[in-house]
């Protein structure tokens, strides 16, 4: 069967936005794009949050708006019906990565979980995502992949975060929500394949819950899936 979707048609993907949207974000696009107003930009807008300017509103209303569907789930609603009447799905992405405290961690895990309940109930919603490093210290996964021998408060840090994989991975497989979890730094991304692995074996056995990503311009990228693909065929989970 053919498929219907095609990677060159971006009227579909384009379909919702406004010629005047488009025109916006494109704008922004290449401004961002440059590297010496990208610097300035973000200096600029870092100095004028520190000093309480009142910004965020500007902020909001152009670089947010292309970025981002809302400061909420609730936020995003509209976003989300106004994209799904044209057949754009939406993907959830609670958007914190790189924390360092263990209560930030279990913000961004609650969230997380937050968008696959509410994506339950919305056809509109066909994934859930996160991002590892905004449930697990960077530091600690650092030293994994490096080899280098955690100490108890990093080893228990460790044990944590994977127990916040576990409770969002069962979270999606109790939802029956497929959810992406986010590739990472190359020097931090061998521990989190080894735990997404861990996680596929469990939820993935009827069907395919939980997703790894693979940034195919690493050029180890390919064999790691050829491998992912030859474990799960072996160990009997998609």
């Amino acid at each position: 069967l053919k498929s219907k979707i095609s990677f060159d048609d971006t009227e579909v993907a384009f379909l919702p936005k406004s010629n005047w949207a488009l025109k916006k974000a494109r704008f922004l696009f290449s401004s961002v794009g440059n590297p010496i107003v990208s610097f300035l930009a973000i200096g600029s807008v870092k100095l004028a949050l520190a000093l309480r300017l009142p910004v965020k509103g500007i902020i909001k209303n152009t670089v947010f708006e292309v970025f981002c569907g809302g400061e909420t789930i609730a936020d995003s609603k509209l976003t989300i019906d106004t994209m799904g009447k044209f057949g754009v799905g939406t993907i959830l992405d609670y958007s914190v990565e790189g924390e360092e405290l263990e209560d930030a961690f279990d913000s961004t895990k609650n969230e997380t979980i937050k968008t696959i309940v509410n994506a339950k109930g919305d056809g509109n919603i066909p994934f859930s995502v996160f991002k590892p490093s905004g449930i697990a210290p960077f530091h600690v996964l650092e030293k994994v992949q490096a080899g280098v021998q955690l100490n108890s408060d990093e080893q228990a840090a460790f044990e944590r975060a994977k127990t916040r994989f576990d409770e969002i991975c069962k979270a999606a497989f109790e939802a029956d929500i497929p959810v992406l979890i986010d590739a990472e730094e190359t020097w931090i991304q061998n521990p989190v394949d080894e735990i997404v692995y861990a996680m596929m074996a469990k939820y993935n056995t009827k069907k395919p819950i939980v997703f790894n990503t693979y940034q195919m311009y690493r050029t180890v990228s390919l064999s790691n899936l050829k491998k992912a693909f030859k474990n799960a065929a072996r160990d009997g989970y998609f």
